[in-house]
């Protein structure tokens, strides 16, 4: 594959770039949440790890009815929201969701952490610099760039949450479940952040194929009735087929 890619005309590593949404939500964000209800749950919490999550559940969702937050987990009802068969614990979920995790959940640790333990305080330090990301993301959204200043203040962000990343990682290396591993999405994150004063993260992210994606998710789950395997491509790309006939017709 990337001897192939060698031979694409006037394609180099200038106009080739990472893409934050796989790197931070679909990567190292996804790895931080699900670490961090594992241990609400299973660490912190005193009643069962299900009940307990439901009642993660409860406070996230009345901060996402406070702060007015549309990109919403609509139901914790299940562990396996984050737990694995295999390999630590890791948030599921589309990536918008995972975005949009960042406040409520520092909220939530904030409301239930141990004032006392350090680890517990280098938590919500870490969920604050996603959290401000996510703010700089957002002010800078119909930007080529960023300004000076704040392309300061995302990669100082960026640096000091990949830091702590690590530390965290450290500290729970020897626990059963490898909690707030260190993957080397981290890495690609940083080298998103280290361009933001020449170009916005967002004008390389894939969050329209994230939604073109739903709308296939939602089609397939339509064609799956009585069938199954080669036969509900076949049925999915036969509707595609008439949908795409309908809109064209009526542009």
């Amino acid at each position: 594959m990337a001897s192939h890619l060698a031979t694409v005309p006037t394609l180099t590593a200038c106009n080739t770039a990472y893409d934050l949404m796989r790197c931070k939500f679909l990567g190292s964000d996804q790895v931080v949440f699900g670490s961090c209800l594992y241990l609400l749950c299973f660490a912190i919490l005193d009643q069962t790890p299900l009940q307990n999550l439901q009642k993660c559940g409860e406070f996230i969702l009345e901060y996402y009815k406070e702060h007015q937050i549309v990109e919403r987990y609509r139901g914790m009802t299940k562990l396996s929201l984050f737990m694995r068969k295999k390999g630590g614990p890791k948030l599921k979920g589309r990536a918008a969701q995972v975005q949009h995790l960042a406040a409520p959940l520092c909220a939530l640790w904030q409301s239930k952490m141990n004032p006392h333990v350090e680890v517990h305080r280098k938590i919500p330090t870490l969920l604050k610099t996603s959290v401000e990301m996510n703010s700089l993301l957002q002010a800078n959204q119909h930007k080529l760039a960023f300004d000076p200043e704040e392309a300061e203040r995302f990669k100082k962000c960026a640096f000091a949450g990949a830091q702590l990343h690590r530390d965290l990682s450290q500290h729970f290396a020897e626990e059963e479940k490898p909690l707030l591993a260190a993957i080397p999405k981290i890495h690609a994150t940083l080298h998103c952040a280290l361009a933001c004063s020449y170009l916005t993260p967002r004008l390389t992210w894939c969050f329209r194929q994230e939604d073109n994606m739903n709308v296939h998710r939602v089609l397939a789950k339509s064609c799956c009735k009585g069938i199954k395997g080669p036969q509900v491509t076949a049925k999915m790309v036969a509707k595609l087929r008439v949908a795409m006939r309908i809109n064209f017709c009526q542009a």
